[in-house]
């Protein structure tokens, strides 16, 4: 069961972890390319991220099990200024960022206002930005 703030209609997916996630709810994961079912914090823009909303500490050979979002509305912990309507990816940190870089992929995109290490609303979606 989910720890993290909940809101709406979120669609959540467990996981598990190799590495110690436990002070990282709220950051964006990545799924691990070649581990199924385990997650990773993400470090760019290249993957979809993904919002961790329970962390754990895991360790290799001894995975524990967390929660990511897959959809709906839920909280991430801010990387930088933020306004409603940015489109959201991680920064080098895991934490979220805007991102309007062509073919930049994200995870969510912003409800609220925010300024770096902020926790603020977010809508789950992933895409990639396509510059016009």
């Amino acid at each position: 069961m989910s720890t993290g703030v909940q809101y709406g209609n979120l669609v959540t997916r467990t996981v598990t972890m190799d590495s110690d996630l436990s002070a990282k709810t709220f950051y964006a994961v990545n799924l691990d390319a070649t581990d199924e079912e385990n997650v990773d914090i993400a470090a760019g823009a290249t993957k979809f991220p993904f919002p961790l909303l329970d962390g754990a500490v895991g360790a290799s050979g001894a995975k524990k099990v967390g929660t990511i979002a897959l959809s709906g509305r839920c909280k991430v912990i801010a990387g930088g200024t933020i306004a409603p309507g940015d489109m959201l990816t991680s920064d080098g940190n895991g934490k979220w960022v805007t991102t309007t870089t062509d073919k930049n992929l994200y995870g969510a995109i912003a409800l609220e206002i925010a300024a770096a290490d902020d926790v603020i609303e977010v809508m789950v979606v992933q895409g990639t930005v396509s510059a016009t």
